[in-house]
């Protein structure tokens, strides 16, 4: 059975249809909301969305070294 995370999203969209979303672990509730409003217009309406996502498993990935510029 794959392990999940159950994580809340707070979500702001204004009357002109933008919005803005925040979440972090260990965010408190006040303040992932504040960052979610700030990018919006006054009068937005708030949301909270929660879900259940599943955590990746660690994966191998072949690649190529090159140096930078």
């Amino acid at each position: 059975m794959a392990k999940t995370v159950k994580v809340r999203i707070a979500v702001a969209v204004d009357k002109t249809g933008d919005w803005n979303a925040f979440g972090s672990k260990g965010s408190a509730a006040h303040d992932a909301m504040s960052i979610a409003v700030e990018m919006v217009e006054d009068g937005e309406v708030r949301y909270w969305v929660t879900a259940e996502l599943p955590i990746p498993d660690a994966a191998d990935v072949k690649g190529e070294v090159e140096p930078a510029a």
